[in-house]
């Protein structure tokens, strides 16, 4: 119903009774009905949602009537910060059946309006979403109903800052045909905030499948929480907007929003519903709730560097006016990979910086298990990486090695290596998981105490057959979702926090076979032994890696 309709049919109402209800003032409308506060005989404050009738001529009076009925179904809930629904019917007025629904009246603003007229901090944005997460779930769970239309204007903050999510109009029972989806499915909702699968109408119906796209509504609302502007608000005409929801992920960045809040909208948006779901479980939404990521255990400047989260903007990406064909998705995912690879360059330049490492460089790439020849003395043997899922057909996956320089006095005693596994796809959906390999001179120090040690503590599987001397690396990932890719300082520093525990736990495991060295050349020098020399046995050039796989299996689960 449009603005001048809903006018109109105020000067009509107001002031007047509506089936025992006296109506006061209009509120707001929408695209099928308008809203009014009114009055009960003793004076309680309620809201009158009144649906247009021409609306309701063109598809028919069953449609209008079935959906009251549906809603009037939740009149009894039991759901925090979901609209009570009170009554509804159809009710004779003038010469007129107007149909309506009775609600509890929220006095406060819907969302969209306080985005644009108030002042918010990080905690808000989590409240509501905290909101929103708990409401469809208990729509799913306990009602078996999908919401289908989340968005700002349909959530309200009251008075007291609390949420409360509005508009029951499109609701769906799951696993049961709609009523609006009887023949051919029809688009219900609102363009702008549907994910891809649910603008064409290949959602699944199903628990999963409604889950998914209540996730990603969820997503599309904190976008605007972020940004502080709709989703897509610079895609028009129509054309242009349906190829971004299927297509673009938007920029989501804000330096005065906590990481985390900025790296779930990311991942909420994800294109694909399955992919979204595994980033998105039920357990990691509700992590988000508890707390946020802290630095405990790094170096006082580096907490201070990632509790400051200041982010770069990201550069805006202009759409094709064209559907993008498939070689156009293969160079969009091999440049995305590249753009990945400059990501973990950045991040090792933090490291550097912060002089946890003194340098870095390559030390090969390849996308299969492969014997590298630099030297004859000197090789990496065929290694299996043992991945906790296999990768989709239309990802991009790179591992690359990279050889890390530091000082002996940090642990840097033997050459170290950081394998990267990088996976992405053309919507910068991706992952990186990362695994650490020494170079020891094991097959002489095979009854070293300290190699012993070393596999005990972390797995390191190797094969009898010395001269075919073969390891499994098995990799931890450290990020899994929307990847943050134009210089985003906040989601390098919190890549790095990740990665770090990781080498920290691998040179404080080290550091104790350096430290027995130093004790017995101090003792050398004391007893006047001026011919000795402190000669690393560990820094011999290898004929064969060795791996510590679990360095921080206790620290990534599973």
């Amino acid at each position: 119903m449009d603005k001048y309709k809903a006018l109109q049919l105020e000067k009509i109402l107001k002031g007047n009774e509506f089936n025992g209800f006296k109506v006061t003032k209009f509120i707001n409308n929408g695209k099928s009905a308008a809203v009014f506060k009114a009055v009960d005989k003793n004076g309680n404050p309620l809201a009158l949602k009144i649906f247009d009738n021409e609306l309701i001529e063109r598809f028919g009076h069953e449609i209008q009537e079935t959906r009251i009925k549906q809603e009037i179904g939740l009149r009894n809930h039991c759901i925090p910060g979901l609209i009570s629904i009170l009554d509804g019917g159809k009710h004779q007025f003038g010469d007129d059946n107007l149909y309506y629904i009775i609600m509890e009246f929220i006095d406060g603003m819907n969302l969209k309006d306080y985005i644009q007229q108030s002042t918010y901090d990080n905690g808000f944005i989590k409240k509501v979403v905290k909101t929103l997460h708990s409401v469809t779930e208990d729509l799913i769970q306990k009602c078996n109903i999908a919401h289908r239309d989340i968005k700002p204007e349909n959530i309200m903050v009251d008075e007291s800052g609390d949420i409360v999510l509005m508009d029951l109009g499109v609701l769906k029972f799951i696993n049961s045909t709609s009523f609006s989806d009887e023949g051919e499915k029809q688009f219900v909702g609102t363009l702008r905030y549907a994910p891809p699968e649910f603008l064409t109408r290949n959602e699944e119906d199903s628990i999963a499948g409604w889950r998914a796209v209540n996730l990603y509504q969820i997503g599309a609302v904190m976008h605007d929480l972020i940004m502080k502007k709709e989703l897509f608000y610079d895609r028009s005409p129509y054309p242009n907007l349906v190829l971004a929801i299927k297509e673009d992920a938007p920029n989501i960045s804000n330096p005065d929003v906590s990481y985390s809040t900025n790296q779930l909208a990311r991942d909420l948006l994800t294109k694909d519903w399955r992919d979204r779901l595994n980033v998105c479980s039920k357990e990691k939404v509700e992590q988000y709730f508890l707390h946020e990521h802290t630095s405990t255990g790094l170096d006082a400047n580096l907490e201070k560097l990632f509790n400051r989260g200041a982010t770069s903007k990201s550069m805006i990406v202009e759409i094709d006016k064209i559907r993008r064909s498939n070689a156009d998705k293969e160079v969009i995912r091999a440049k995305t990979s590249l753009r990945l690879e400059g990501l973990v360059a950045r991040c090792l330049d933090i490291f550097k910086t912060k002089k946890i490492i003194t340098g870095y460089s390559i030390f090969t790439s390849f996308k299969t298990p492969v014997v590298h020849q630099t030297q004859a003395s000197f090789y990496i043997p065929p290694v299996i990486y043992r991945y906790k899922e296999d990768t989709k057909s239309n990802d991009v996956e790179r591992t690359i090695v990279y050889n890390l320089e530091g000082e002996e006095t940090l642990g840097f005693i033997v050459p170290m290596y950081l394998l990267v596994r990088l996976v992405n796809d053309e919507n910068s959906s991706g992952s990186i998981s990362i695994g650490i390999i020494l170079d020891p001179e094991t097959q002489r120090h095979r009854n070293n105490e300290f190699f012993k040690d070393v596999v005990s503590k972390f797995g390191v599987k190797d094969s009898e057959d010395r001269s075919a001397f073969i390891f499994t690396l098995e990799t931890y990932r450290v990020f899994e979702g929307t990847l943050s890719l134009d210089k985003d300082i906040q989601f390098e520093e919190n890549l790095v926090y990740r990665i770090f525990p990781l080498l920290e736990r691998v040179l404080n495991t080290l550091m104790p076979e350096y430290e027995k060295e130093l004790e017995v050349w101090a003792e050398a020098e004391r007893n006047g032994s001026n011919g000795y020399s402190m000669v690393n046995p560990y820094k011999r050039k290898a004929t064969f890696f060795n791996s510590i796989s679990g360095a921080i299996a206790d620290y990534y689960a599973p």
